[in-house]
């Protein structure tokens, strides 16, 4: 890598920039003021053009395009499309469920307690039935076959020798 090296510009220099520097920054602001007020103008312009738009009637952008749907019309298809094909079905999700459940409970006390326990056994069952599904955690392998057979004497750890700790 090459060292950092040190440069000393002459004051003479820097002065005459620091001169054409302020000489340009007149101009610079009256640009930046002009470049503002045209923004300003053409969002005016833009805004009238709306106003008059709707006074006399035309449509907007929006509904010339009448190939693009709403996500309110697409909804709405959709549901009518569900309805021709009489797949209309209910998807809901847990809370949902457990709050239609809970309007369907009988008011006997029994009943509603013997209702309680079966949708407990029933989510317990489905509980279980995904657990097992998943995969099991992988430990070694027991493989007996490569294992060597032992035989003769079974020797004892630990020796004769105790100590008194």
């Amino acid at each position: 890598r090459d060292p950092v090296k040190a440069r000393v510009v002459p004051p003479e220099i820097v002065d005459k920039y620091r001169r054409k520097l302020k000489a340009l920054e007149e101009d610079v602001e009256k640009v930046l003021q002009e470049e503002k007020a045209d923004r300003e103008i053409a969002a005016l312009e833009n805004r009238t053009n709306q106003l008059q738009n709707r006074l006399e009637g035309k449509e907007n952008e929006e509904n010339g395009r009448v190939w693009f749907q709403s996500k309110k019309e697409r909804k709405e298809e959709q549901d009518r499309l569900k309805n021709a094909a009489g797949l209309k079905k209910k998807v809901l999700s847990n809370n949902k469920k457990k709050k239609a459940l809970a309007k369907e409970t009988p008011q006997d006390p029994k009943m509603a307690k013997e209702m309680r326990g079966v949708q407990e056994e029933a989510s317990y069952l489905a509980r279980q039935a995904k657990k097992q599904k998943k995969p099991k955690k992988m430990s070694r392998v027991k493989d007996d076959s490569l294992r060597k057979p032992q035989g003769g004497k079974v020797k004892k750890k630990g020796g004769g020798h105790r100590s008194v700790f």
